[in-house]
């Protein structure tokens, strides 16, 4: 066994690692990491990145004001709910 997919997912971050001075809070820092857990997940699950997280941000936003949290689940990558969205065509 290996774990060369992990190494290779995290191996972006490693190289941009000076760009990420500019995280001067822990909560910067948790940020980051949550907003590379999902691109890097969107990655592993063959699908567009940037349309993934543009919809998510957007459903976020249109949120923001609610106490209820379970649209959460709609928007995850395995969900039922509008995967067309931005999931990547299969290659013929």
């Amino acid at each position: 066994m290996d774990n060369n997919l992990a190494e290779r997912s995290i191996r972006p971050f490693t190289l941009v690692r000076k760009n990420w001075v500019n995280i001067f809070s822990e909560q910067g820092s948790e940020a980051s990491s949550v907003f590379y857990s999902i691109a890097e997940t969107a990655k592993a699950n063959n699908s567009r990145v940037y349309d993934y997280l543009e919809y998510t941000l957007d459903q976020l936003v249109k949120h923001s004001d609610d106490t209820d949290r379970n649209f959460l689940n709609d928007l995850l990558l395995w969900s039922d709910h509008d995967q067309e969205h931005f999931c990547c065509p299969k290659k013929s």
